[in-house]
């Protein structure tokens, strides 16, 4: 079975639009892309979704 992994890019107007504000400004924000995950020969596909990870150190 094989599998076809693709990444997809996260949307620049979002990380934009989270980093405009003030108080996140001041927070570690860590942005992770999403994949889609396709098993080839099947009707199987994974949608992993976008990550926004937000840490106060």
């Amino acid at each position: 079975m094989k599998i076809t992994i693709e990444a997809l890019e996260f949307p620049l107007c979002v990380k934009e639009n989270l980093l405009k504000i003030p108080k996140i400004s001041k927070l570690h924000i860590e942005f992770v892309n999403g994949k889609n995950i396709h098993f080839d020969k099947t009707n199987l596909s994974i949608n992993e979704p976008y990550q926004i990870i937000i840490s106060n150190d």
